[in-house]
């Protein structure tokens, strides 16, 4: 054990302490090579927990087990010492009973089904440590029900950087930071390739190859290695049939049974897969009822099916694929299939047809590689390639190739060597570009309106397949697909005139946006909205009947951010909640990105770090460098989460891009939010000691805000940051419109008192609390005695005592109790 110390991460590791003293199962429930039983055998060792174990394979499973566990109506047994320490003090109550550990779950047979389930029945005090490659079986699902069962998942068994330094470190190597860091990206974590990795790194170093370092062969050579594991262990194990459907279903990344019957022309797949999920743990069903593969088994059959399959047969099975995404209207997977076997005028026809969808629903970004692969003769010699063209440019925000493809459109349609039916199809083209390109700063209002009546009433444009959205996906009509700040000087005599010519030229995107849109700009202007918030609240049933997704999510959206504005932090979040739910019933999941950082600026004003620390974790945007125009929601949104977290310079890195984008698309509300949040992290970098900000940079960037802002007389896009923006505006000096300056304050100061913890920069350290220092904060933090935390780190009175000291003064505290929430700000804890 010494010599091959098991990596355990410090999140494992409370769980299961967590587990042990009030759950009588706990399930470790993952694939091969995930660590199942070594990681159970370690906790328990490192617990000092007495266990016996016992094989669910073997053929006298059910007869051993009846006598291996103490009778508990007799003597109880402890359950390991006194105070068994798992980790870090993190203590193991003692019940009476024993511990047993079960090994391979998945091969026990009825007997022993009905054998170990009485054990259990009959033995309240003991633990039942269970190991397979099954999920939680049916016989186990009262205990899970009771909540005395925990399934340790996948997920928590995957190893973290910290994890598998301390292993590196117990066999002698010594990595950097980035090269844990890297072998964790690549093996994603995974137990089993992670240690071989180690192991090869080993290997290297004993024979003299400079002193182990990672590298992309050491990858290679251990994936392979893995690869011939998996399909020796586990692939040879399942049926012929078995091994047909997950190899046809392999190359994608979700499938479900009417895909796999069409790849397999199998008529049994459902029972097969339903037989899998029962059995294994390769596959999981996302909220979409979806199947997608563990990625390391994903990866195996795909090398495998290389190394089983020849090319013909690959190509006969993208062809079937092809077949079944084209009729299903998923353009994407149709084109990927088709470009994979080589059909190349299928790839432009499916194309062709795609550029008519509007991006909200056109998936740009996914197909862009094909689009920009074409040749540009290609590109010139089709209308519909030429307008895909010109909107997908201008979602990359490269506007002059997107002007560019617009006006060849525009002189192919004029050609004179051109036919009818083309020239026809062009013009179609550029009407619709006038109407979908909802970006273009370049088309006022009325223009779009005229645009939209004429090419719906001369039936050039076929509402059934062109598709458009007023919102672009986003949760705004005011600044969705379109800034609307012009529109808004006026906007209630557009609102009494245009609004049932709009709703009757837009359709079923026409239903609920004009009380949305009259709502949202007198809400941005700061006004009292909250009784036209009501009427809104009682059309968003029809909206949800007749209307589309788009303005269902802005209208609720909408009243989301009103309750907000009043102070009902938690109803907003409620209030998008429920609207998540509902779109991941019905399969809406291109809102979810948006819906989800919608929440997350809620969080940022609740105060709830674990929230919005979870979606920058997990759901925030990465590429920071290109970003793609219809994420600039969540990418506005990732400036001030990095703003809470205290990195101003990144909170700018962020925003950078997005200067140029939003300048010449003549966004003014983003714009607005934009130079807010510069400001924001100029002036904090300002306040540094010989931080690099200049002095006069946030003036100049709030100046900009409140310039476009009294243009308009929006007054919420910049009290909205309340207690954040509020001290910036109080060393303005800017005299423009003081009427327009006083409103603002005001709002901002209502929301600086709402929410006085927003975006404020956390606690930092004058000086570093050492290892030791961090373990007693934590138990501090769960209330122990300085009494109680000596004798669990096994440390002197004095000692602890001389700790606490030291941790109050790096604190600044003079409490214990004011330790813990300092403490919980730094997230020590």
């Amino acid at each position: 054990m010494a010599d091959n110390p098991i990596a355990i991460t410090q999140s494992l590791s409370e769980l299961f302490s967590d587990a042990i003293g009030g759950c009588r199962v706990i399930l470790f429930s993952a694939p091969a090579g995930c660590g199942k039983t070594s990681s159970a055998i370690e906790l328990l060792r490192r617990g000092g927990i007495e266990y016996k174990s016992l094989d669910a394979g073997a053929p006298d499973f059910a007869l051993r087990l009846a006598d291996i566990l103490p009778d508990e109506r007799s003597a109880p047994i402890p359950l390991g010492t006194a105070s068994p320490v798992v980790s870090d003090g993190k203590t193991v109550s003692s019940p009476g009973g024993g511990v047993l550990l079960v090994d391979n779950l998945q091969s026990i047979d009825k007997a022993g089904e009905d054998a170990l389930s009485e054990q259990i029945r009959t033995h309240p005090l003991s633990r039942f440590i269970l190991c397979g490659r099954c999920p939680l079986p049916g016989w186990l699902v009262q205990y899970e029900a009771e909540r005395t069962e925990l399934t340790i998942e996948p997920e928590d068994l995957m190893l973290d950087s910290t994890a598998l330094e301390e292993v590196s470190r117990g066999r002698g190597l010594e990595l950097s930071r980035d090269e844990l860091s890297e072998i964790i990206q690549l093996t994603e974590g995974y137990p089993l390739m992670a240690t071989l990795v180690l192991d090869e790194l080993g290997r290297r170093a004993a024979r003299g190859m400079r002193a182990a370092r990672f590298s992309e062969d050491v990858y290679e050579s251990v994936r392979t290695r893995i690869f011939n594991y998996l399909q020796k262990v586990i692939y040879a194990d399942f049926s012929l049939e078995e091994r047909s459907l997950m190899l046809s279903v392999s190359p994608f990344e979700y499938f479900d049974a009417s895909l796999a019957e069409v790849l397999t022309s199998n008529p049994r797949v459902e029972s097969i897969i339903g037989r899998l999920q029962r059995d294994t743990r390769m596959f999981s069903q996302n909220a979409f009822g979806r199947l997608t593969f563990w990625p390391l088994w994903q990866s195996f059959l795909i090398w495998q099916m290389e190394q089983e399959w020849g090319r013909p047969e690959r190509q006969a099975l993208y062809a079937r694929a092809a077949m079944y995404f084209e009729q299903s209207g998923d353009h994407v997977l149709a084109i990927r299939c088709h470009d994979l076997c080589g059909e190349r005028h299928k790839v432009i026809e499916l194309l062709e047809r795609h550029s008519r969808l509007n991006p909200r629903r056109g998936y740009f970004r996914e197909l862009a590689p094909y689009y920009l692969a074409l040749p540009e003769d290609d590109i010139a010699s089709s209308p519909d390639l030429m307008m895909g063209m010109s909107m997908l440019m201008l979602l990359l925000a490269d506007y002059p190739a997107s002007r560019y493809w617009y006006d060849r459109l525009k002189a192919y349609a004029s050609g004179k060597d051109v036919t009818a039916r083309r020239r026809r199809a062009a013009e179609s083209d550029l009407l619709y570009l006038d109407v979908a390109l909802n970006f273009r700063p370049d088309s006022s209002l009325s223009q779009l309106l005229v645009s939209a009546a004429r090419a719906l009433g001369s039936g050039s444009l076929d509402r059934d397949v062109f598709s458009f959205s007023v919102t672009s996906g986003l949760p705004s009509i005011m600044n969705g697909g379109r800034d609307f700040s012009e529109w808004s000087r006026h906007d209630w005599m557009l609102y009494k005139t245009l609004a049932k010519p709009v709703a009757r030229v837009l359709g079923r995107d026409g239903v609920g946006l004009p009380l949305c849109a009259i709502t949202e700009s007198r809400f941005t202007r700061g006004e009292d909205v909250r009784a036209s918030v009501l009427t809104l609240a009682a059309t968003i049933p029809e909206i949800c009947l007749h209307g589309t997704p788009d303005i269902e999510f802005a209208a609720t959206s909408l009243i989301a951010r009103v309750q907000l504005d009043s102070g009902s932090a938690d109803d907003a979040r409620q209030t998008l909640t429920v609207l998540r739910r509902g779109f991941v019933e019905r399969g809406e999941s291109f809102f979810l990105p948006n819906i989800d950082a919608a929440i997350a600026r809620i969080d940022l004003r609740r105060g709830d770090r674990t929230a919005w620390e979870s979606w920058h974790r997990s759901k925030a945007p990465t590429e920071l460098l290109t970003p793609f125009v219809m994420d600039r929601y969540r990418y506005l949104t990732l400036a001030q989460v990095e703003l809470a977290l205290g990195d101003a310079e990144r909170a700018l890195l962020v925003l950078a891009p997005w200067r140029r984008i939003l300048s010449e698309t003549h966004r003014a509300i983003d714009s607005i939010t934009l130079h807010v949040i510069e400001a924001i992290a100029q002036w904090r970098l300002r306040q540094e000691p010989d931080g690099p900000g200049d002095v006069g940079e946030w003036q100049d960037s709030l100046e900009q805000a409140l310039d476009t802002a009294q243009l308009y007389s929006f007054v919420q896009p910049i009290s909205t940051f309340g207690i954040a923006v509020l001290p910036l505006l109080q060393a303005m000096t800017w005299d423009k419109d003081p009427t327009f300056m006083r409103r603002l304050l005001a709002a901002t100061r209502r929301m600086a008192s709402f929410y006085p913890g927003f975006l404020q920069e956390p606690m930092r350290l004058a000086r570093p609390l050492t290892p030791t220092e961090e373990r007693v904060l934590r138990l501090l933090a769960s209330d122990m005695s300085n009494a109680k935390i000596g004798e669990v780190l096994g440390i002197r009175l004095p000692t602890v005592k001389s700790h606490v000291s030291h941790i109050m003064q790096k604190l600044g505290v003079t409490s214990r109790a004011k330790a813990k929430t300092a403490a919980q700000q730094l997230g020590i804890l």
